[in-house]
Order: structure tokens, then C-alpha cells, then sequence
């Protein structure tokens, strides 16, 4: 049986909790992120502990300790993330520290199928009384992924008001923008998101939700596979606050 993955990311403010802000303070960056979170392709688990070839390969090789998303199977008991070390575009070393000091025990060596659920890359905690009632939350990213047919979809998703999504084929890498803005009550809001041009015009009307942003919620990036020899790639967040003014 193979050790648990770590749990998924939970991106959160640092020192704050979730007691609330007081409204009238400066913009500033909640979360922000430069190391990669991968959805892994399909390859081979060359031994027991966690030691995969056979990937597809990934654009660059990543630098230091960053998080990849498993599949369950082969003796993994649960999807979820693991930490790992690339020494190729194509191989990994799994660890089930963040400190890459634990290496799982009790994988099956062969094939890993991968898969082609959607899945969360990372979750972002907003405090409760953060935004303020006119105040607005905007979060940036980007990805990167291979060039062919094959869908790779990406989806932004706040999950009590809307999400955000798209499906690329033949692109390398991508950049998307999420905004959310309290409409003169804590209770309510406009959003916007795009993976292309944040500015410009639509023929749609404007998303309009009811979160109640004096608890507090989440906003997720997630990613899915139409072909699990594929891979997806959230290189970076960056997720900013700008709090109601008097």
C-alpha cells in the first residue's frame, strides 16, 4: 500500500487566518506562486518507491522540489499531490514531503495509466471580510501544456457562483485573468474571467453572483486531460486584493 498523497494546495495569507480585515487598507498580493503544479501524463513507475519514467516529455526541466498530480492505481490508494524532483524532461522522483525527505512505499512498478478526470491544481483561501463591499479580487496565471489535437482543458472556478473555462489543442502555453467585484454590498458581485484579452466587449451580459464574502471562500484552478499522455502545467499565481476605500 502506498503512502497517502499530500493534500492539495491551499494557498492562504500568511498570519492573517480567516478572522477578517478591516475595510479601509491598501491593495495587496494574497497568494502569489512561481512553483509548478503538474498534471503528470501517463508513463512507468520503475520501481516501489515512487521513481517514474516514460513521461511525456515536459517543456524545460523543472528546477527544485514541485508538486505533481497523481492518479490513483499501481498501489497509489488516492488521486492527489505529490512533491517530486525531475531529473529529465521525462522522469521524476516522487516524495510524500514537501522537503523531498519520504518517498511512498509499496508501488506497483509498471505502468502508470494517468487519467483523464478534471482535477484541482490549486485552491485559494480568501479570508472572510477581505474584499469589502467595494472592493474586488483579481487573480492571474499561467500554463503551459503540449502542442496537438488533444483537449487540455483549464477552468477557473469560484464554486458558489461561476466558472470559467477553455479547451486547447494545438497552443503551447496560456495566460488567464479572473476578476470579481463586490457591488456596493458584501453580498453580491460582478465577475469576469478570460484566458485570452481581459479588455474588450462581449455580447454576454456580465456573470452576477451572491457570495457571501464576509465568510470565507475558495477559487480553484483546475486542469483535465482528453488524452491521459498528455500534461498541464500551472506555472504561476498571482492573486491580488483591493479592499473597499471610505
Amino acid at each position: 500500500m502506498a503512502n497517502l498523497p499530500i493534500q492539495m494546495p491551499l494557498i492562504q495569507a500568511m498570519g492573517y487566518g480567516n478572522q477578517g480585515y478591516s475595510e479601509q487598507q491598501s491593495s495587496y498580493i494574497l497568494a502569489q506562486s512561481g512553483r509548478p503544479v503538474i498534471l503528470l501524463s501517463s508513463g512507468t513507475f520503475a520501481n516501489s518507491t515512487g521513481l517514474m519514467t516514460g513521461l511525456t516529455a515536459l517543456p524545460y526541466v523543472p528546477l527544485g522540489i514541485v508538486q505533481v498530480f497523481i492518479f490513483a492505481g499501481a498501489g497509489i490508494p488516492a488521486s492527489g499531490l505529490y512533491w517530486a524532483i525531475f531529473s529529465s524532461t521525462t522522469s521524476c522522483q516522487l516524495y510524500t514531503r514537501f522537503d523531498a525527505s519520504v518517498t511512498p512505499t509499496g508501488i506497483t512498478p509498471g505502468a502508470y495509466a494517468g487519467g483523464t478526470s478534471e482535477v484541482t491544481l490549486t485552491t485559494i483561501r480568501v479570508p472572510g471580510k477581505a474584499v469589502g463591499a467595494n472592493g474586488s479580487l483579481r487573480s492571474t496565471h499561467q500554463w503551459s501544456m503540449p502542442s496537438n489535437v488533444n483537449n487540455k482543458s483549464l477552468v477557473m472556478r469560484l464554486p458558489a457562483f461561476w466558472a470559467v473555462s477553455a479547451a486547447f489543442t494545438t497552443v503551447l502555453a496560456a495566460q488567464s485573468i479572473f476578476f470579481l467585484k463586490n457591488r456596493n454590498t458584501e453580498l453580491a458581485q460582478l465577475g469576469y474571467g478570460s484566458f485570452g484579452s481581459p479588455y474588450g466587449s462581449t455580447g454576454n451580459t456580465l456573470p452576477i453572483g451572491a457570495v457571501d464574502t464576509t465568510a470565507p471562500f475558495d477559487f480553484t484552478l483546475t486542469g483535465q486531460l482528453a488524452v491521459a499522455t498528455d500534461f498541464i502545467i500551472l506555472e504561476n499565481v498571482i492573486t491580488e486584493i483591493f479592499p473597499s476605500v471610505p
